[in-house]
């Protein structure tokens, strides 16, 4: 693995296997540095071939624990591919970004979250919470939309559940936001904790108060450099 940026202990950009480097010129890598960098957030970021990836239908089982898991949500099982067609689909990139952003917290009541009919029914802090999410994956989105103007073809996951329609929760089978929302990791088989240990860095868990979010984006170069 081959560490190439660290800015003021904040940002890491690790080159996790050899043959990386020939998809990308001195300018991609610069551009993806730039995009990936979020003000006030300590930011790492993984470059790995996509087979570092490890699938697993448990993890895919698990989000029916979430507190905020409904067979209605269009971001989530049974709404989503099934492992193996995702695996299908993945095998058509060539690499995969994997961010991790550290500064979120727990949500002080779920049950309020999961039942509030607007934001302000939640606690200001909750409230500052569930708006941090939701620029996370519009975060995860920004990036994945520039990479495809630069020539790659994308497949964005963000991390945990969507909530750009949230509160109230959303239980449309038909994602109205297609063009901002994403899938999880997690909700496509993904298992980020054996994944993150391939490229040899371990999660926390239990997460302390304040913990990071991964989230992924497959990608294919389509115009040679």
């Amino acid at each position: 693995m081959k560490k190439i940026m660290k800015d003021n202990k904040s940002s890491y950009f690790h080159i996790c296997d050899k043959d990386i480097l020939s998809h990308f010129t001195e300018l991609d890598l610069e551009k993806l540095q730039q995009l990936i960098i979020w003000t006030g957030r300590e930011t790492e970021i993984w470059l790995a071939n996509r087979n570092r990836v490890y699938f697993n239908q448990w993890v895919r089982d698990m989000c029916k624990n979430c507190g905020i898991y409904s067979e209605n949500h269009p971001q989530c099982p049974p709404n989503l591919p099934s492992v193996a067609s995702l695996q299908m689909d993945i095998s058509f990139y060539s690499l995969v970004i994997i961010i991790r952003y550290n500064g979120f917290r727990r949500f002080s009541n779920y049950d309020l979250l999961k039942n509030a009919t607007c934001k302000k029914d939640l606690p200001l802090c909750d409230q500052e919470e569930l708006h941090n999410r939701q620029l996370l994956r519009l975060k995860i989105r920004y990036i994945s939309n520039e990479l495809q103007s630069s020539g790659f073809q994308t497949l964005p996951m963000s991390a945990g559940h969507c909530r750009l329609c949230e509160p109230p929760g959303c239980h449309r089978q038909t994602c109205c936001k297609p063009d901002e929302s994403m899938p999880a990791m997690e909700g496509m088989g993904i298992h980020v904790f054996d994944t993150m240990k391939r490229l040899n860095h371990v999660m926390q868990y239990p997460a302390p108060e304040t913990f990071s979010f991964y989230s992924a984006i497959f990608i294919k170069k389509t115009i040679t450099p």
